[in-house]
């Protein structure tokens, strides 16, 4: 990944960027966005993967992912 001011981690999975999810969607290209003070950190709990039905069938009901609030604890430490 190549766009300024993102951090990466895997493949492709923005994580940590300086500016919002809106701004994000709102921009025509990432050229638009205009760098904030502050670093909004996006993490994913779960992720539907393949069979999601944009490229074949859907998953089985049992595999199916649906939003519902969850908590997690994070952890920081120096490196």
């Amino acid at each position: 990944m190549n766009r300024p001011g993102a951090w990466s981690y895997g493949r492709d999975v923005q994580a940590a960027v300086r500016w919002t999810g809106e701004g994000l969607a709102a921009a025509r290209h990432t050229t638009c966005l205009t760098p904030r003070d502050q670093v909004y950190v996006n993490l994913d709990v779960a992720q539907h993967g393949v069979g999601s039905g944009a490229c074949g069938p859907r998953v089985q009901p049992r595999y199916d992912l649906v939003a519902q609030p969850v908590s997690l604890t994070l952890g920081f430490r120096t490196c």
